[in-house]
């Protein structure tokens, strides 16, 4: 489906997810350094909040998405998968 490590969306039925796909299995995804994609204050814009629930531990290494809470899976947009590599790395890529 995707190649270890390729930045993806994970729509659940709970909220948007970005992470780095690392393995399927038959009911579920594991995505690593995943972060809840969350809308930002000013409109079109967005955050990444570095947890998965509100009382979560931050900054989870793997995350275990159940397939019946995931409608789907997709390939990340480009501008969102840049800046969530700045925001997982902390480092700022060239434009």
């Amino acid at each position: 489906m995707f190649e270890k490590g390729e930045i993806v969306s994970v729509c659940t039925l709970t909220g948007e997810f970005v992470g780095k796909f690392n393995d399927e299995a038959s009911d579920s995804y594991l995505i690593e350094d995943p972060r809840l994609l969350m809308p930002a204050q000013q409109q079109g814009q967005y955050a990444f909040l570095p947890a998965v629930c509100m009382s979560g531990e931050k900054d989870p290494k793997r995350v275990k998405f159940n397939k019946s809470a995931v409608p789907f899976v997709v390939k990340t947009a480009a501008e969102v998968a840049k800046e969530y590599r700045q925001v997982v790395s902390g480092l700022v890529l060239p434009s």
